[in-house]
């Protein structure tokens, strides 16, 4: 007999605003989980409203599932979308806790190892964190303010589990800044080239023709060598 086994694809978006991006992704499908994080309220609210105008939010799906009535219909309005996870919160706070949840993890996973080797028999793996924190993504989508990334959000798209960096960007001097650090162009980072990422390709879009700094940029990037998670 064969087994079959599924892979799972995640995005985190961060800085998601009103879901301009977050919709369409979701509704084409691509993705098994969607995570969207956004500091101001307002546009919390309406990236939730948009998700649930366009049957996507998961909020609404956990509801329906949990009413008889609705159970029918559940299919027909979920079917080939990905659900959507939207929270409030601030991106380089978020980074700060899904680093230290990934440190702790990591830790315990070492430790256990040296407990397998000193005792030399097998114990069963501890279930994982119910946060939101300590969640593996393979990619990062990322639309932040003009003056970039925060710092926090660079040092957890190196350190974590992603892939691909979709990265949005309407300030070019930020951006160039970003890229630096996420390439680590610097030659005292030539050491950490292995974590790093590679440009793969780039677009621009002239939204305000004849002003100044109105470009925006869609840059994606790809990590040079997946890092080994233990």
């Amino acid at each position: 007999t064969t087994t079959t086994t599924t892979t799972t694809t995640t995005l985190l978006e961060m800085y998601c605003g009103c879901g301009a991006h977050t919709v369409p992704i979701a509704k084409s499908g691509f993705f098994d989980k969607i995570i969207a994080i956004e500091l101001d309220k307002r546009l919390v609210d309406s990236c939730k409203l948009n998700c649930s105008i366009n049957h996507c939010l998961a909020d609404d799906y956990d509801q329906k599932r949990e009413d008889v009535d609705e159970s029918n219909a559940i299919q027909n309005d979920y079917n080939n979308v990905t659900l959507v996870h939207v929270f409030q919160g601030d991106a380089g706070e978020w980074a700060r806790k899904s680093l230290h949840a990934n440190y702790r993890r990591q830790q315990q996973q070492q430790q256990q190892e040296e407990r397998i080797k000193t005792q030399n028999t097998t114990t069963t793996k501890s279930s994982s964190s119910s946060s939101w924190y300590n969640q593996d993504h393979d990619v990062l989508l990322v639309d932040p303010p003009r003056s970039g990334l925060d710092e926090k959000v660079c040092n957890m798209a190196l350190n974590g589990t992603f892939t691909h960096i979709i990265y949005i960007s309407c300030g070019r001097h930020a951006l160039l800044k970003d890229l630096q650090r996420l390439c680590c162009c610097k030659e005292e980072e030539e050491d950490e080239k292995s974590s790093c990422f590679e440009v793969v390709d780039c677009a621009l879009l002239d939204l305000f023709p004849r002003t100044k700094d109105s470009v925006e940029s869609l840059v994606h990037l790809r990590r040079r060598r997946r890092p080994i998670v233990s």
